[in-house]
C-alpha cells in the first residue's frame, strides 16, 4: 500500500487499515507520520510559549519533536507490556506503528488555531483539542484491541494502566529529583 493509502486508511477507515497494520507493518509511513505530526504538536503548543518567554523556536521544536516520539515508543513498550498480561499478543511493531500511523488526527489542530487567531474565539481552539485527543484516544483503543487481539475491555484497561504508570513513574522519577536536589544542598 501507499504512503497517501495508509493516511487515508485512518482517517477514514480505520478498523480495517488497523487490520492490514498488523499484516504489512509499515514502519516507515509511521515513523514520518510520527515525525510530522510531533512536529505539528510541537508548533501549535509553542506559540503561547515563545512570545511571552523571548525563547529560541527552533530548540524548543525540536526538543518537543523528539520528547513526543521517545514518549511514543514508551507508551507503545508499556502498552505492548500491558496487553501481553492481559493476553494480548505482544506485537510490539503492529502496535507502534498503529500508533504512530494514528497521530496523523493531530494535523487538524493547526485548524483550531487558525480560526482562533483570526476569529478571538479561543474556546474553538479548545473545543477542537478536545476533539482530536477525543479522536485519537478511540483510534488508539482501536489499534490495541485489533493489534493485540483481545477484548474491548482489556484495551480500555490497557491504556488506562499504562497512563497510570506513566503517571507513577514520572512522580517517582520528580520525587527520587527532588530528593537529590535536597540532599546537595542541605
Amino acid at each position: 500500500m501507499r504512503f497517501s493509502d495508509w493516511v487515508y486508511g485512518i482517517i477514514f477507515t480505520p478498523q480495517k487499515t488497523i487490520l492490514k497494520i498488523k499484516e504489512f507493518e509499515p514502519i516507515k509511513s509511521g515513523l514520518f507520520v510520527l515525525f510530522i505530526s510531533s512536529l505539528i504538536i510541537t508548533i501549535t503548543n509553542t506559540n503561547l510559549i515563545v512570545p511571552a518567554n523571548n525563547i529560541n523556536l527552533a530548540p524548543l521544536i525540536l526538543v518537543g519533536a523528539f520528547s513526543y516520539i521517545f514518549g511514543t515508543i514508551f507508551l507503545s513498550l508499556i502498552l505492548v507490556f500491558l496487553s501481553k498480561f492481559l493476553g494480548g499478543s505482544g506485537n510490539y511493531f503492529a502496535l507502534f506503528t498503529g500508533l504512530a500511523l494514528s497521530t496523523i488526527v493531530f494535523a487538524f489542530l493547526p485548524v483550531g488555531l487558525f480560526i482562533a487567531e483570526y476569529t478571538s474565539i479561543f474556546m474553538i481552539n479548545d473545543f477542537l483539542r478536545i476533539l482530536v485527543f477525543i479522536w485519537y484516544l478511540l483510534l488508539t483503543i482501536e489499534v490495541i484491541r485489533k493489534t493485540q487481539e483481545i477484548s474491548l475491555f482489556s484495551s480500555i484497561l490497557t491504556i488506562t494502566g499504562s497512563f497510570a504508570s506513566m503517571v507513577i513513574l514520572t512522580l517517582l522519577i520528580s520525587i527520587s529529583i527532588a530528593g537529590s536536589l535536597m540532599a546537595l544542598f542541605v
